[in-house]
Formats: structure tokens, C-alpha cells, sequence
């Protein structure tokens, strides 16, 4: 069984996640904000329709990526087999030596947990990255799915709560 307190500190780390992912949704409100501090130069000869077309590509192919990320390495079933084989995986800092094999389990799941939201996080926010000189509209509506996005994958306690009982439930029977 794990620690109540070492517990705790495992619930640390996803608090800490949440300050993170709330430091993402914030750059999408300055993203926003970009176009008004620094306007865009608008060049007449580069054609802005192509790139335009091409951001709205790049934008449907980062929301398929992200679905593939989700299903491929946030699901319960993933974090814990990535968590179980990944021997690169490092311990997120703040955290006290765990004194057993299933602490140390535990904090490889976080480990993980922590390294599939963060690039997760990353897929969600580059939408927002959208700054097409003269369109301002994309922009809003690739903002707005951009904080969609990063919403669905905000790290709840919830989560975190069912990954750890999992492992816990597998690595005890």
C-alpha cells in the first residue's frame, strides 16, 4: 500500500500539472492579444489565402494528432504499460524517495501521466498559434478550439485519483 503521505505528494504533483496547464490557457489569452500589440505587415506579394489555407491543414492534422496522443498514451491501460516498460522515465521533481517497489511504481505512473498531459497540452495550445496577418477571425475560432482542447485535457484530481487506484489495484493483485 502506498503512504498516506507519500500519497499526498503524488496528489502534489497533479496540483502542480494544474498550474501548469493553467500557465498554457493563459498564452492562448496573449495570443489573442498579439494582433493588437504588434499588428501584422501586411506584404501584397506573398499570398495570404495559401497560407491561410495551409494553417487551417496544419490545424485539422494537430487535432488528429492529438486524438491519436490521447487514445495512444493518455488512456488508463497506456499510462500504465508506458509507466511499467519506459526505463527513461524521471521522477517529476518535489517528490520524497519512495520506500517501497510499489511507491516506486507509482511514481513512474505519475512520471508519465505528467509527460503525456504536458505534450498533450502542447498539441492543444499550438492552435492558438494561428496568427495569419488580416485574419483575425481564424484566429478567434482557432483560439477557441485551442482552449477547447486544452479544457478536455485539464488534469483533474478525478484522474489522477482512478489512474493511482488502478496501478494500485493491478501492482496488489
Amino acid at each position: 500500500m502506498i503512504r498516506p503521505e507519500f500519497r499526498g505528494e503524488l496528489f502534489g504533483q497533479q496540483k502542480k500539472l494544474a498550474r501548469i496547464w493553467l500557465a498554457f490557457a493563459e498564452t492562448i489569452l496573449i495570443f489573442l492579444a498579439m494582433p493588437y500589440l504588434f499588428p501584422p505587415v501586411l506584404h501584397p506579394e506573398y499570398a495570404p489565402e495559401t497560407v491561410r489555407r495551409g494553417l487551417w491543414l496544419v490545424s485539422v492534422v494537430d487535432i488528429a494528432v492529438l486524438a491519436w496522443w490521447n487514445r495512444r498514451y493518455l488512456g488508463t491501460q497506456s499510462i500504465l504499460s508506458q509507466a511499467a516498460t519506459n526505463r527513461r522515465i524521471k521522477p517529476p521533481p518535489g517528490l520524497s524517495q519512495p520506500k517501497s517497489p510499489l511507491e516506486e511504481g507509482a511514481v513512474k505512473v505519475v512520471s508519465w501521466f505528467w509527460i503525456a498531459k504536458l505534450v498533450a497540452f502542447g498539441f492543444a495550445e499550438s492552435l492558438a498559434l494561428a496568427v495569419v496577418g488580416g485574419y483575425f477571425l481564424d484566429q478567434y475560432i482557432l483560439s477557441f478550439v485551442s482552449g477547447l482542447l486544452l479544457a478536455y485535457q485539464f488534469p483533474t484530481a478525478e484522474s489522477f485519483e482512478a489512474i493511482l487506484r488502478e496501478y494500485e489495484g493491478r501492482a496488489g493483485a
